[in-house]
């Protein structure tokens, strides 16, 4: 009967949901530096936009301004180009083509799975919790659940229990 719960597939989920933001950060600063062996004067904050460009070009003397204008805009592509024609770094072989192609496209990967599991995360929050789903968010009551450990160990919390669980991790950040 305790199994049979649906908290504590939300629960696996969230968790899961941590792991794959650990990894996928990690990769992406292996990624980031690899690439910028080749490109090192690429400044772009966003993860997804350096994936998508190592994963279609995997290096600078690959780069047409098309294909980048479909991926960062025509404003930034005309920047990249400019940098890319001056820039200083390391030419990358086939073989080095190939293994920064597979690890943006795992990364990419990644994302796409994290993306599923919170889609999931948010329909069954919203199914089995649907009180705190819709006093909160249905991925902010997922963590109170997950924090708490089930449903009945948060339901049977006292309300000042609750509210430290969720000041804990702002102390912290503070």
């Amino acid at each position: 009967e305790k199994f049979s719960r649906k908290d504590l597939a939300v629960i696996q989920a969230v968790r899961s949901l941590g792991d794959l933001d650990q990894a996928k950060s990690l990769l992406y600063g292996r990624l980031d530096e690899w690439f910028k062996i080749n490109f090192p004067e690429l400044d772009l904050q966003n993860e997804d936009t350096v994936c998508a460009i190592a994963e279609q070009f995997a290096c600078k003397e690959g780069f047409t301004e098309q294909e980048l204008e479909k991926i960062v805009g025509a404003g930034k592509a005309a920047g990249l180009m400019h940098s890319a024609q001056k820039s200083f770094g390391a030419e990358f072989d086939s073989e080095d083509k190939q293994a920064v192609r597979a690890l943006a496209s795992a990364i990419s990967g990644l994302a796409q799975s994290r993306k599923k599991i919170e889609e999931y995360i948010s329909e069954e929050s919203s199914k089995s919790f649907k009180n705190i789903a819709f006093l909160t968010d249905p991925m902010l009551a997922a963590r109170l659940v997950t924090t708490a450990g089930s449903l009945e160990k948060l339901a049977k919390m006292p309300g000042s229990t609750v509210q430290v669980i969720g000041a804990d991790t702002a102390l912290f950040k503070h």
